[in-house]
């Protein structure tokens, strides 16, 4: 299963350098576990009373940090995952919770 990890590290480090990084609050919140038989890659940002990775992910509207950030950051962990799944020549099913 060499090939999963190394799907896997390279999607780990493209989250990384894809993630939004105005505020910095999410970069040191990117982790990759190894479960055995799976892999679990955790996002998040500062605790709170709501799911800051999710609300960055999902923002559609202009934040605080400019007009068109909305747009930019929409999706960026679904982005990342799609290319690095082309560059490895297939697909992946993942879940976002």
């Amino acid at each position: 299963m060499e090939e999963t990890r190394d799907f896997y590290m390279v999607l780990y480090t493209a989250l990384l350098a894809n993630c939004p990084k105005d505020s910095r609050n999410m970069v040191d919140n990117i982790t990759l576990t190894d479960m055995g038989t799976h892999w679990k890659i955790g996002i998040s940002g500062p605790t709170g009373s709501y799911d800051y990775a999710r609300k960055v992910n999902d923002q559609l509207l202009p934040t605080q940090s400019g007009p068109n950030k909305g747009h930019i950051n929409l999706q960026w962990v679904e982005r990342t995952i799609e290319q690095v799944s082309a560059v490895f020549g297939g697909s992946v099913i993942y879940e976002l919770s």
